[in-house]
């Protein structure tokens, strides 16, 4: 079996050449958002809420991992995990 997560050019040539095997192709963005030591934390958990749930997270756009500055961490966390009870 082949698994990729990835581009979608890059997917589709893997699949063409996988032969016989079960393909597994997850296709479209991955990237974290970042939150630096600098950033507006009560924007930045309001809008990492909205777009890691919207459509119960089902959207490939959807914000799958969060980077966050190691001092700027607890204060987003707390302000992060209040937006996500909101909804």
């Amino acid at each position: 079996m082949l698994s990729f997560t990835g581009s979608s050019a890059v997917g589709w040539k893997l699949k063409a050449s996988a032969g016989k095997k079960k393909v597994t192709l997850e296709l479209g963005g991955n990237a974290a958002a970042i939150i630096h030591n600098d950033a507006d934390l009560d924007f930045a958990a309001e809008r990492c809420a909205v777009a890691g749930f919207a459509y119960s997270g089902q959207s490939c756009i959807s914000v799958q991992r969060i980077l966050v500055h190691k001092s700027a961490f607890d204060a987003f966390l707390q302000k992060f995990v209040e937006r996500v009870k909101e909804a």
